[in-house]
């Protein structure tokens, strides 16, 4: 696979420690982990330790660049790939809809990928059907 990019970023990983640190002092957060054991790994984690249930949309997900290069040259499905695999030092995090704009006035690049809810586990959403994830593979 011709990815360089990709490549270049799961050999020499940038942990987001700016943006970490960002997200900390300007009080919006309220729950923060990093993807390195991918997505559905980490928001399971946060609603197992919340005692929360996240409804993430997948139209919704960001999907870098040779994403669908990989999962074909794998024989992986997208979806695997964007919820179930890890590698990457991206963050995930929570926080109250009416404290994004402190988010915003931190310049913390961010996608909104779903919302929190009062059930009790990882639900994705894709073409108006509902799917439980577990955690992730890696």
């Amino acid at each position: 696979i011709d990815a360089p990019a990709a490549r270049e970023s799961l050999y020499v990983p940038i942990p987001k420690v700016a943006e970490g640190m960002a997200l900390a002092s300007c009080g919006a957060a309220t729950s923060c982990m990093d993807l390195s054991d991918g997505l559905a790994t980490a928001l399971n984690t946060i609603c197992s330790a919340s005692g929360v249930g996240i409804d993430i949309e997948y139209d919704f997900l960001p999907k870098g660049e040779c994403v669908e290069e990989v999962a074909e040259a794998t024989g992986s499905s997208l979806e695997d790939m964007l919820i179930g695999w890890g590698g990457e030092y991206e963050l995930v995090f929570t926080a109250d809809k009416d404290r994004l704009d402190r988010i915003y006035d931190a310049e913390v690049e961010f996608s909104i990928i779903g919302m929190v809810n009062d059930g009790d586990g990882l639900d994705l959403i894709r073409e108006g059907e509902r799917k439980r994830i577990g955690y992730g593979r890696y």
